[in-house]
């Protein structure tokens, strides 16, 4: 899907509203071993590397309570390869998904010192 273009000489942001996440997609090897965990690309359903980009304000229960996103910005998340809906914004692919369709947060010294690539396509945190 092609986001709309803005003006000329304008570049396109995304602010996602509610639990959406905004995530760029790694292009790393599905097989990299992560904090010493090999996570294999051949699974049924292959988990997949991204990095967010940008959160949305959180979700509301039905109470009427505001919960906030336990993501953020720089966040290295594993999702399902099927996860989200992918589209475009000044050139590059975004998926944009539910927090619910994360399944974690990598951290340790492998990530250390990693930083979003590219232009900064997120909106405020």
């Amino acid at each position: 899907m092609e986001a709309p273009k803005g003006g000329k000489g304008t570049s396109m942001k995304i602010r996602p509203i509610r639990d959406f996440v905004a995530v760029e997609r790694d292009a790393r090897d599905p097989n990299e071993k992560v904090n010493g965990l090999y996570i294999p690309g051949n699974l049924k359903d292959p988990l997949t590397r991204g990095t967010v980009i940008a959160v949305g304000g959180g979700t509301v229960t039905p109470k009427g309570m505001r919960v906030e996103s336990e993501l953020k910005r720089g966040d290295h998340i594993l999702f399902g390869k099927v996860s989200g809906n992918e589209v475009t914004l000044d050139g590059k692919k975004v998926l944009l998904m539910r927090e619910e369709e994360i399944y974690g947060v990598l951290e340790g010294e492998d990530l250390e010192g990693e930083d979003l690539e590219g232009e900064d396509l997120g909106g405020e945190d």
